[in-house]
């Protein structure tokens, strides 16, 4: 009505909006309503516009966001610890459950990818999250795919790649077996051409260097077995039939190592033949003197125990074993028929040498026996002539149970294993041993003998191998007859011994042994033995340098030992021979005793020197004493039956320095004694040259007994013991 105020309201029809009331104004001008109302509707068209714009980009965003959060799903599943890149080989073709790669992680993202969806709160950002996951997911299926194929490839590789290191292998061991080695061959050729389709090499001249490549060294160890096994023209043969299959390198390497197998064989051959006649002057039907196979110290000693039985009994080393580098030739120790054996899981390769009147030597864990033309089965070898090499070496051919290498090394009298070291020189020698001369040639001439064998001197490799030879042997011949000999004149001076000087009882095949040089000083230790009441003193000086050189390794031989006899006398001679061989044969007896030499002359030496003696200003005094104190140390085991701890050698010397010093004029004469502590007849050692050990003995002896453990209640109760024992 008119004079009524205008109260009408306006909406936006999308509702949502707040109402708005229109202001209050006279009804007095109805145009000016109508404006107003037209631009009040103009006014909400806007507004409405601009609403839906905001709602149309909220949506968008939160549809944005669920897409970001399904592109994280996807890295997850594509890079995360168990996104499908992990997947490698075999582990991504056959996937647990029997589903593809593909279709494993084809659902897995639809999952992740529904479970973000249900976060949405309207159609309008479902529909723009689907057109968004959609093509995602295809995405990701086909890079999925790409990595099966991917994964495909490297599998079968793997598998052509096992099938020809399996067939190279197969062809390496089956080298004696040609059909099984082609059927090997055809299987690489197979295997190898997979592989060329797989890594684009596919064109024939790539197939075939790839197939040769393969090949190679399956036949490079076929041929190092058989060249191991000392047939270098089987090695031949076989290079000569698979030689189109082979690289133009392991060509050059088979033929090397043939051509230079073959040069060793034939020339060893020669040499032996060479040898061989040599030895035809000194061959005879009495007993051979042996010699060692190999030079070399014993590493482990006949006798010794090994262990125990299944019945609970020691398990007894019936022969010695020589440490020497694999490789080494090999002697026969004598002339003999010579056999070969093999014993996988004990000797491995050995060889049996029969020398006749029930003497056999045994070799064992040699890597090659006998040489073509040189030492076949059966055959008769000369004294030193090379049988094989030696090996021992754990997992190379012929080494049976042996952890590294040495020879083992038996004699056999009518089939019982006896001592080796009994019957010729432990230190051994390679090559060819004997008297030099009844038919023996000169070293020049073993090497001119070389030049003049058409086979040798026209080849130089040949030729060099032969100087070798010759000069290890003529070298290993010259020791050997060096140590026949002073082996022959310490039978001597033992078999004097044994006859009491009486040299019509030493047998004439003894003496005949004995080199001319030796025999002046054997009639005269003879006669000294023969004659023992014009003989001289004992000389205890020299029985204290021989036993300190047996315990410091500069005496090693009992021949070394006889020159001294004349001023030892039978019965210390005897000894120190005993103490030698004793030593050599590894007894632990003797090696406890020379622990003890070396102990207690390291304890007297700095004591000596406390006192004022020295060993360079007072030598005679020295070794006076020193060979005393020796004596007396050897005494006291022998009643003991054992080596002396370190402590008891130790109070003997004690003793002795004591009793030369309240004798007077002993061994070191007027001589001032600093820090001993004279007491009528009583001297005892200062305080701090009482071993500790004894010293800590003593003190606890003393405390139990309720007596004051002082230094002069020490030194009491340690003079008191020394004298005891000194007394024994």
């Amino acid at each position: 009505m008119a004079g009524e105020p205008d109260t009408f309201r306006v909406s936006p029809t999308t509702g949502g909006l707040p109402l708005r009331d229109a202001p209050l104004m006279d009804n007095k001008a109805p145009g000016q309503a109508a404006a107003l109302g037209e631009v009040l509707t103009k006014s909400a068209t806007q507004v409405q516009s601009i609403y839906l714009d905001q709602l149309q980009r909220a949506n968008q965003i939160r549809a944005d966001e669920a897409a970001n959060q399904l592109k994280e799903a996807e890295l997850d599943l594509t890079f995360g610890e168990n996104g499908y890149l992990r997947h490698k080989g075999r582990d991504a073709l056959f996937r647990p459950g029997g589903k593809s790669l593909t279709q494993e992680y084809g659902d897995e993202f639809d999952k992740r990818s529904a479970e973000i969806m249900g976060g949405l709160s309207n159609d309008s950002q479902r529909e723009a999250f689907q057109r968004v996951s959609g093509g995602m997911g295809t995405q990701m299926r086909g890079r999925v795919d790409q990595h099966f194929e991917t994964q495909f490839g490297v599998y079968n590789a793997s598998v052509n790649e096992g099938i020809i290191k399996n067939q190279t292998r197969a062809i390496g061991l089956n080298w004696a077996d040609p059909d099984a080695t082609n059927a090997a061959v055809l299987s690489t050729r197979g295997a190898v051409y997979n592989m060329a389709n797989l890594t684009g090499r596919n064109s024939a001249e790539e197939i075939e260097a790839d197939t040769k490549a393969a090949l190679t060294p399956g036949f490079l160890t076929a041929i190092s077995t058989m060249l191991e096994n000392n047939d270098p023209s089987a090695a031949a043969k076989y290079i000569d039939l698979h030689r189109k299959d082979m690289t133009a390198e392991g060509l050059f390497k088979a033929d090397a190592a043939i051509g230079e197998a073959q040069d060793v064989q034939i020339t060893t051959a020669e040499f032996n033949k060479e040898f061989a006649a040599q030895d035809a002057v000194e061959v005879a039907n009495t007993p051979q003197q042996l010699m060692m196979p190999v030079r070399g110290g014993v590493g482990s000693v006949f006798g010794e125990k090994r262990g125990l039985k299944k019945d609970g009994t020691p398990r007894i080393h019936k022969g010695i074993d020589i440490p020497t580098k694999a490789g080494t030739p090999v002697s026969a120790p004598a002339e003999g028929i010579i056999r070969y054996r093999d014993d996988p899981n004990g000797f491995g390769y050995y060889v049996d040498i029969d020398h006749g009147g029930g003497l056999v030597t045994r070799i064992a864990h040699m890597s090659q026996r006998g040489f073509e033309g040189g030492a076949a089965d059966g055959s008769r070898v000369a004294k030193g002539q090379i049988i094989g090499l030696s090996g021992g070496e754990k997992g190379r051919p012929g080494s049976g149970n042996s952890q590294g290498p040495h020879v083992h090394y038996e004699v056999l009298k009518n089939g019982k294993q006896v001592d080796p070291t009994g019957r010729h020189a432990t230190s051994g020698a390679s090559g060819v041993s004997g008297a030099q001369g009844g038919g023996r040639k000169s070293l020049s001439a073993l090497l001119q003998a070389g030049r003049n064998n058409p086979l040798i001197a026209n080849d130089p490799q040949r030729l060099a191998m032969w100087d070798n030879q010759a000069r290890t042997m003529y070298s290993a011949q010259q020791a050997d007859r060096q140590q026949q000999e002073e082996d022959a004149t310490n039978a001597g001076y033992n078999a004097v011994i044994e006859a009491g000087g009486d040299m019509s009882k030493v047998s004439p095949s003894v003496l005949a042994a004995i080199p001319g040089r030796a025999k002046p000083g054997l009639y005269s230790f003879a006669d000294n033995v023969a004659n023992p009441a014009s003989n001289q003193t004992a000389d205890l000086g020299v029985y204290g340098s021989v036993r300190m050189g047996i315990a410091s390794g500069e005496i090693t031989e009992p021949s070394q030992i006889t020159k001294y006899a004349p001023l030892l006398g039978p019965s210390l001679t005897k000894q120190l021979i005993d103490d030698v061989t004793s030593v050599k044969k590894g007894d632990q007896r003797a090696l406890d005793s020379v622990s003890t030499t070396k102990g207690v002359m390291g304890w007297v030496n700095p004591e000596l020197e406390r006192i004022g003696i020295d060993e360079k200003s007072n030598p005679k005094e020295y070794i006076k004493f020193r060979g005393t104190l020796l004596d007396q140390i050897a005494r006291a085991e022998r009643a003991k039956g054992g080596a002396l701890t370190g402590d008891e050698a130790n109070e003997i010397a004690s003793s002795l320095i004591a009793e030369s010093a309240i004798k007077g004029g002993g061994f070191f004469g007027s001589s001032p004694l600093r820090g001993y502590q004279v007491n009528g007849k009583k001297l005892m050692l200062p305080y701090k040259a009482i071993p500790v050990s004894v010293r800590v003995t003593i003190e606890q002896s003393l405390i139990r007994r309720g007596i004051k453990p002082t230094e002069a209640n020490v030194r009491q109760e340690y003079y008191e013991a020394t004298q005891a024992i000194g007394n024994q």
